[in-house]
């Protein structure tokens, strides 16, 4: 209920921000980007392509729940100090709001803001991602994305990543992502364990659909076909589809297991482009 909750509330505010141009599309099992979608079929926990206005337009929506919510916990990480500075007075507004407020980027650090505390981003092990992360006392909400186009406008930035209101997902992330400020990790292992699941879920999604096809059909030929195509047969074709998805009982802590070692295989970086 408290999910259902926050994510209404969270829709109703991201629409505030929304430009015209705003943009996110699906992820397929590969990370590419598909068709566009609006803003009532994303799913949380579900990976996307975001642009750099949707990208901020859920990190205000976010932040519009902190101030709603008025304590708790919010941390920011943009990837330059630079493109906090925009949003300066806002911050002003959320440390005077909520129990505790916490930016971290790269770059020189800016001056200092009330209730506001800055952390330098000491490896740039955070330099791709932007997060925007907010544990309240009734409710909690994450985005979370990486750059995955090669530009520095901040305007011009295409995100992959996702949304969330788990709460242990969201706490998870926060620790990896100081640790990974402070030099204290070398990735953010969580978020490409994440992104493997994304993917493998993506696959056996499309898996099941093309056995229950198959199956369906087998099903018809079995109807209409009996003489030569016997009961036997579809036996056999039966067991050969779950074969096929059993596979996924030794694929799945492979997956995860190449995930939370390097991540390299799920970095999100589309050929496709947008």
């Amino acid at each position: 209920m408290k999910k259902q909750l926050s994510f209404s509330l969270l829709l109703s505010s991201v629409q505030c921000y929304l430009s015209p141009e705003a943009t996110v599309r699906e992820a397929d099992e590969q990370s590419r980007p598909g068709a566009a979608l609006g803003l009532e079929q994303l799913e949380e926990n579900t990976f996307y392509h975001f642009d750099a206005d949707f990208a901020l337009a859920l990190s205000c929506g976010i932040e519009d729940l902190a101030l709603e919510e008025a304590n708790g916990r919010l941390l920011a990480g943009y990837q330059e100090f630079s493109e906090w500075s925009a949003h300066r007075e806002r911050y002003l507004q959320l440390g005077a709001t909520i129990d505790q407020v916490e930016v971290i980027a790269s770059g020189p650090a800016p001056s200092r803001v009330r209730r506001v505390q800055f952390h330098k981003n000491r490896k740039n092990g955070c330099r791709e991602y932007r997060l925007l992360l907010y544990e309240g006392q009734r409710v909690q909400a994450l985005f979370v994305g990486r750059q995955i186009n090669e530009c520095s406008e901040p305007e011009e930035k295409q995100f992959f990543g996702f949304f969330s209101f788990t709460p242990a997902l969201i706490a998870k992330f926060g620790h990896e992502f100081a640790d990974l400020a402070a030099g204290r990790a070398s990735s953010l292992r969580e978020f490409a364990r994440q992104a493997a699941i994304d993917h493998a879920g993506k696959q056996m999604a499309r898996e099941f659909a093309r056995q229950k096809e198959q199956l369906e059909q087998a099903m018809r030929r079995l109807q209409l076909d009996g003489k030569r195509y016997c009961a036997g047969q579809f036996a056999l074709d039966l067991e050969k589809g779950l074969s096929e998805l059993y596979q996924w009982k030794t694929r799945m802590p492979e997956i995860l297991a190449r995930a939370e070692g390097t991540g390299a295989d799920t970095r999100g970086r589309a050929s496709g482009g947008h």
